[in-house]
């Protein structure tokens, strides 16, 4: 059995649930003062109640979440085209402002590799290889902050390749 190993940024929430606290803090204020003096306003009161506490802690956890990533990312291992495995992957990092070449990860963030959607790796350098089966592969290296976050927008690059069997590890790129 296979888990994802990282936290999906920006709304840890499906948006709709922000609008459903919404429409319940609306509700539970409309029943407070359509109610008053029955067992409508105790209950408008517990709905309102429940749905503003709601509406904040999914705020304060956004607000925890981490932001723009320093780094970029780009791959200079493998290219695009028919390779065995194991495959080596060489990810490359450019500072976000500036453009210059910085080291991906850069120590404060990790890198997880993911093969057709499924996880499969998490690495703390940017040169490593990865095992894949014969046939055509979706391969996805994407960047996330050291406890596993996804950074908002996220950080990835991806790359299609055909893997035509088993072969000693290829020489990698080895500058970006």
């Amino acid at each position: 059995m296979h888990s994802l190993a990282h936290i999906v940024q920006g709304a840890p929430l499906p948006m709709a649930i922000g609008w459903v606290g919404a429409v319940f803090i609306a509700l539970g204020g409309a029943g407070i003062f359509l109610g008053r003096g029955t067992a409508l306003e105790v209950v408008s009161w517990i709905v309102f109640g429940l749905a503003f506490c709601a509406a904040a802690t999914v705020i304060a956890i956004t607000m925890l979440l981490p932001t723009t990533a320093r780094i970029t990312l780009r791959l200079a291992s493998p290219a695009s085209a028919a390779t065995t495995s194991p495959i080596s992957v060489v990810a490359c990092g450019r500072d976000a402002t500036s453009g210059a070449a910085a080291t991906a990860p850069d120590g404060s963030n990790v890198l997880v590799v993911v093969v057709d959607g499924r996880e499969v790796s998490t690495e703390h350098t940017g040169a490593f290889a990865v095992s894949m089966t014969t046939g055509v592969h979706r391969l996805r290296v994407e960047l996330l902050d050291p406890t596993h976050r996804v950074f908002s927008p996220e950080v990835f690059v991806e790359s299609t390749l055909t893997v035509t069997g088993a072969g000693p590890l290829p020489s990698a790129a080895t500058s970006c």
